[in-house]
């Protein structure tokens, strides 16, 4: 990959040394999708967490507050899950955008190779 920044930077190559062109079109954000993403997964992922580590015998579980139920333990952890996931698949997304790629036809060059 070759690349040149700065507004004064010209570079000559021979046409014939040059196989493709291509130009960055756009650039657009993965934040939301990766947060969506990152949302369904970690819910689900906390709630089978939450719900498997409060399997027991009893029909009652602890919490700070006192005895509750495994539906409630596991939509804590769901919920929990879900936040931490939302999080992390928006920051994820975030650091990699998706960039959009345009080929640009080169003089003489025959039109089915685009």
């Amino acid at each position: 990959m070759l690349a040149c920044s700065g507004p004064n930077r010209v570079l000559l190559l021979k046409l014939e040394d040059v196989e493709r062109v291509e130009l960055l079109r756009d650039r657009t954000s993965r934040t939301v999708p990766g947060a969506y993403v990152g949302f369904i997964a970690g819910g689900i992922t906390g709630g089978v967490i939450a719900h498997t580590a409060a399997r027991d015998e009893s029909d009652r579980i602890y919490l700070f507050w006192g005895p509750t139920s495994q539906e409630v333990v596991t939509f804590i952890g769901s919920f929990a899950g879900a936040a931490v996931g939302l999080v992390a698949g928006a920051l994820i997304g975030s650091a990699h955008p998706a960039e959009h790629w345009e080929r640009v036809c080169l003089p003489g060059q025959p039109a089915e190779e685009r």
